[in-house]
């Protein structure tokens, strides 16, 4: 069973079905829909947990890295300093701002 399907059975487990009014009584179309709705819906986090996408931050600086110059720009908009060496010098792999993996011009 894929991660994504067990951490969603044992949230049902535990709060009672999503869909529940939906299979207590006769099916209309407006419960037909809701449940269709759900069941979508829990695809998409099914599918999000299982298979997340491979996110990365660019990093770079507006010049070339001196002394002066330890301003890197993040494609999240941010700015980070670093005082000595590049953020792979320094053995960042995580973005602090966006937690995405870091990708630098060193």
């Amino acid at each position: 069973m894929a991660k994504g399907q067990a951490l969603l059975d044992a949230y049902d487990y535990a709060h009672g079905r999503m869909d529940y009014a939906v299979t207590t009584s006769a099916p209309t179309e407006e419960k037909v829909k809701r449940g269709n709705a759900l069941k979508e819906a829990r695809q998409a986090v099914i599918d999000a947990i299982d298979n997340p996408p491979a996110r990365t931050c660019k990093w770079s600086q507006d010049g070339y890295y001196d002394e002066d110059n330890g301003k890197w720009n993040t494609s999240c908009g941010e700015s980070f300093y670093l005082s000595d060496g590049t953020p792979n010098e320094n053995s960042m792999k995580f973005c602090p701002f966006c937690g995405a993996r870091i990708e630098s011009e060193d």
